[in-house]
């Protein structure tokens, strides 16, 4: 069979819905283990899968021919079944984060805390910053209570940035686990317990979220599977990059990391 004729028989659409009816059925064999929590971007996902078809769109009648067990009309929907992906998921229902998701974004927390804390104490008795300021994020226990304190000790340390910098050994990462943590947790806990307002559910829209991105992956898969022979193993993330990756990848010259096509047996 011609190539083209072969190709011709990739489902394609710009229509999310009709890529979710079409790729759902396919998943009724995939087998899901235990309660993992799905919280990956789709919308990482789906941007990457387009960057990958860009680089290998025009390649595939060459994988067809040396990667026979690759499934080449499979990839060619990879697109589409991005698109799946992103509409099964904007039909889970919201739920609230699980008791274990909130401890650990305390753990993360609880350290920068109490260790920028004790620098605006520090800075407070300089009258670098406000001590009443000060006193007042560290007053107060509890989890919703160190949240708004980790948020509240970011704003501080940006209001004085001038006054503070080189009194510091905090970095910007330090400051963003800080603030988006904080922030996130100020969200999800309720005042009164300090846990979720509801607790986390597999739904019936979650599982078929679920396996829509376990086809997609599996897919995926293959298609990294002949970046590498395109592109070599070092240059396959700049042009098929990560699923899940939302880090840029710079271009890596492929003279230099991948062999010619032609050249694999």
């Amino acid at each position: 069979m011609k190539f083209h004729v072969l190709l011709s028989k990739a489902f394609r659409t710009t229509d999310s819905a009709l890529a979710f009816e079409h790729f759902l059925p396919l998943t009724a064999d995939v087998v899901l283990t235990g309660g993992v929590v799905f919280r990956q971007n789709v919308a990482v996902a789906h941007h990457n899968v387009g960057r990958a078809m860009s680089a290998m769109t025009d390649r595939l009648p060459e994988i067809a021919r040396l990667l026979v067990s690759v499934d080449v009309v499979a990839l060619a929907e990879l697109p589409a079944l991005a698109l799946a992906v992103v509409h099964a998921t904007d039909r889970v229902p919201a739920v609230a984060p699980s008791t274990r998701e909130i401890d650990a974004a305390l753990s993360a927390i609880r350290p920068l805390r109490a260790a920028t804390l004790l620098s605006l104490e520090v800075a407070a008795g300089l009258g670098l910053v406000p001590a009443g300021r000060v006193r007042a994020i560290r007053e107060g226990t509890g989890k919703l209570d160190a949240a708004r304190d980790a948020v509240a000790i970011v704003a501080l340390f940006r209001e004085f940035d001038a006054t503070l910098a080189g009194k510091h050994p905090f970095t910007a990462a330090h400051f963003k686990i800080l603030a988006e943590r904080g922030a996130w947790l100020v969200q999800t806990i309720t005042p009164s317990s300090g846990v979720p307002a509801t607790t986390s559910a597999r739904t019936p829209e979650a599982l078929d979220r679920d396996r829509l991105v376990n086809l997609l992956e599996r897919r995926y898969d293959q298609l990294r599977t002949a970046g590498v022979v395109c592109f070599g193993i070092r240059g396959v993330d700049a042009k098929v990059p990560p699923l899940w990756s939302a880090t840029r990848v710079p271009n890596v010259p492929a003279a230099r990391n991948a062999p010619a096509l032609a050249r694999v047996a």
